[in-house]
């Protein structure tokens, strides 16, 4: 039998590393782990406890970890090492220390205590709604992949284990036994570090436990029950989906945690805001909007001070270009015309650039005298440019008055793909059309912007 290498105790002989996302199966795989010690095969002196912070959980979440699961740890001893981005950039670093001197590292230490009494539910160097507020975006899930928990969480967690485990350890996994695909995604995970050395476990799995039954398990605990830990703007906290996670967190729960905490439910509707304006299929949960979501629930008085905060923020006009390539028909050759299936979008590549900044008012004057529009229940004043497709490669581009700040970004790849999408319109046009659609583009070039600054700086000046 492998012995622990801490008390020389039974043990399995290897750090236990939980990752500890703060909700209903984390709480009840520790809880089970420390009220029982007949369910585990390793010592407490093994286990570490990890949790990577996105800095903005809803406060019932801190008030959770700090009422019920902290003083249980403490009383066990076990290390918790709570975590956080250093930096929105790849490469941001700090300064931390470990084992006693000072080294740089991609991660911020917010505590690391085998007596942890409270919760450090924010870093001081990056929130995830930093990421969401500088490029006009909500969560996405791009190619099957959390973007946001793996920016947030993810590389983070990988980043400190990578600096402080040494060989092979085996990592908990907080997966439900009815959450088998998710299961069998993870066994086929390897990290990005080949020097990281996992071996997944799954105790709810090997428990048979779902959903329900850790439910039941921790209000029986504790007396309450264990809402479910997220982002006040995660748009997988879902408003019935059919998925089973969905149809458990309905619009009434969703809406009354929103009532409860509405600092959490105005940061929401402010990255909604701006996340239309960039992009008008934005809405935060796909077939309804955030915006929706609260005025349906009783909250449109929430909803009238967000619009009347952003209505005196400094606005910007934006010129907001995409461009969408076609899935190729055969991967293994280039995208060119011929290996382009015209009915089915790749991924879409942006390019923003502020075109001027002034006055709500102002702004929003200057796109409707140029025959711009308000749209949808926000009612952003857009300029339309190209309508996308189908078919594919496709354009599309508008101008839009929404709050400054956004920085311009040009997306990788974006000039390639604006223009195999602006030959294959032209090749789908009569001849006369395509002459005329050069000469549109030629005065475009020369007046467009320039005339829309000049319209401006008169307009301001009056």
């Amino acid at each position: 039998m492998a012995t622990c290498a801490t008390c020389g105790g039974p043990g399995v002989g290897m750090p236990v590393v939980f990752c500890n996302g703060m909700g209903v199966d984390s709480a009840a795989i520790l809880t089970w782990w420390l009220d029982r010690p007949a369910s585990r095969d390793f010592c407490l002196h093994e286990l570490v406890v990890l949790t990577a912070m996105t800095g903005d959980e809803y406060d019932e979440t801190r008030r959770l970890m700090e009422t019920h699961l902290l003083p249980l740890m403490r009383e066990h001893g076990v290390r918790y090492v709570q975590l956080a981005r250093c930096g929105q950039s790849e490469s941001a670093w700090m300064w931390v220390v470990e084992r006693n001197r000072p080294v740089r590292r991609g991660y911020q230490v917010l505590s690391d205590s085998e007596t942890t009494g409270r919760m450090f539910m924010c870093g001081t160097r990056w929130r995830l709604r930093d990421e969401l507020l500088s490029t006009g975006t909500l969560p996405q899930l791009v190619s099957g992949k959390r973007l946001c928990s793996y920016r947030a969480k993810g590389q983070v967690l990988d980043r400190w284990i990578k600096a402080n485990i040494a060989g092979p350890f085996r990592h908990v996994i907080g997966f439900a036994a009815d959450e088998q695909d998710r299961i069998t995604r993870d066994t086929s995970y390897t990290s990005a570090d080949p020097q990281i050395e996992r071996r997944p476990w799954y105790p709810l799995d090997e428990w048979g436990w779902d959903r329900d039954a850790c439910d039941r398990y921790l209000q029986l605990r504790f007396g309450e029950r264990w809402k479910r830990s997220c982002c006040g703007y995660c748009c997988f906290q879902s408003i019935a989906t059919g998925r089973r996670r969905g149809t458990r967190n309905n619009r009434a729960e969703l809406v009354a945690r929103w009532r409860d905490d509405r600092a959490a439910a105005a940061l929401v509707l402010e990255l909604e805001w701006n996340a239309v304006a960039l992009n008008p299929r934005s809405r935060l949960f796909g077939y309804a909007s955030a915006r929706r979501v609260a005025v349906e629930g009783g909250l449109a008085d929430l909803v009238d001070e967000v619009d009347d905060r952003i209505g005196r923020l400094p606005w910007a006009i934006y010129q907001v270009r995409r461009a969408y390539p076609a899935v190729r028909i055969d991967k293994d050759r280039p995208s060119q015309p011929g290996n382009w299936h015209t009915h089915r979008k790749g991924q879409a590549v942006r390019s923003l650039r502020t075109i001027a900044t002034g006055r709500p008012a102002d702004m929003n004057e200057q796109l409707t005298a140029q025959g711009g529009v308000e749209e949808g229940e926000h009612g952003i004043v857009r300029l339309w440019r190209h309508i996308a497709g189908p078919p594919y490669p496709t354009q599309e581009s508008f101008l839009v008055a929404a709050p400054a700040g956004i920085p311009d970004k040009v997306g990788r790849g974006f000039d390639a793909i604006w223009s195999a999408a602006e030959r294959a319109a032209r090749l789908r046009l009569p001849k006369q059309q395509v002459v005329q659609l050069d000469l549109l583009d030629t005065l475009t070039a020369l007046d467009g912007v320039a005339t829309l600054r000049r319209r401006l700086v008169d307009h301001t000046t009056r």
